[in-house]
């Protein structure tokens, strides 16, 4: 009797999943609550459902906005041929996010891209796609209408939405505190000084110290020079002013 109860239950269970699949036209496990006849009723039913948005800024690791920029670059398109996809849903119960691989036919509505790579499967809404599985750390989606969406870090949670990274540009770097010489102005420069009017009188500067160097070697006393060291010294001066005065004419 326990068995029979156990098992009636499974099948009001199944027979109710059924009768829900049927009702919404979805498989299990959907990213939407409702199905969506195009681009503008899913992007509607993100903007009025948390849920759905939370799903889906989730798996892309997108903010609200950029999600909504994102979707709203789909296009609709159908399944050129029979293949097996990666399929993403989330159970309601759970919210986690998984996949399967599903065997498409040929013909089915899917939301496509600009380049025309399916992007979600309008059926039930759910991805056939990830953007979160590149080596890159940070990427922009690579779909029509997203110009303007700023890279996000998908090193990020996959819990939360990832919030846009703000990068400091590098500042100018700070000149040394260094003093520097001023030139000087035009007109002002070394300053020369003129020849002297009495170039003779140089040598003559030093004619006590050979007079005293002439009589170094004798006892003490004060030093007196010889006549004949005189003339000669007087004949020097003599030359040397005459050339003095022809230098002047």
């Amino acid at each position: 009797m326990k068995k029979v109860r156990v098992g009636l239950v499974a099948l009001l269970v199944l027979l109710g999943g059924l009768s829900a699949v049927a009702q919404h036209g979805m498989p299990p496990n959907p990213f939407l609550v409702r199905p969506a006849r195009g681009v503008d009723d899913l992007v509607k039913q993100v903007q009025d459902e948390p849920v759905v948005m939370s799903r889906y800024c989730r798996h892309f690791q997108l903010s609200p906005e950029a999600l909504v920029e994102m979707l709203q670059g789909l296009k609709m398109g159908r399944l050129a041929e029979d293949k097996s996809y990666e399929v993403f849903n989330v159970p309601a119960k759970t919210g986690e996010i998984r996949s399967r691989v599903l065997h498409l036919r040929k013909g089915e509505r899917v939301l496509v891209d600009a380049a025309g790579n399916p992007v979600i499967l309008l059926i039930c809404g759910n991805p056939m796609t990830r953007i979160d599985t590149t080596d890159a750390g940070a990427i922009a989606v690579e779909v029509t209408g997203l110009a303007a969406t700023k890279p996000f870090d998908f090193r990020a949670p996959a819990d939360d939405v990832v919030r846009q990274i703000t990068v400091n540009e590098p500042g100018m770097p700070i000149a040394p505190d260094v003093a520097f010489a001023t030139p000087p102005n035009p007109g002002e420069g070394i300053s020369v000084t003129s020849e002297s009017e009495a170039p003779f009188l140089a040598p003559i500067a030093f004619l006590p110290t050979v007079l005293l160097g002439l009589n170094a070697g004798g006892g003490g006393g004060n030093p007196i020079p010889e006549p004949a060291t005189m003339i000669s010294l007087g004949a020097g001066v003599a030359l040397l002013a005459a050339r003095a005065k022809r230098r002047r004419r």
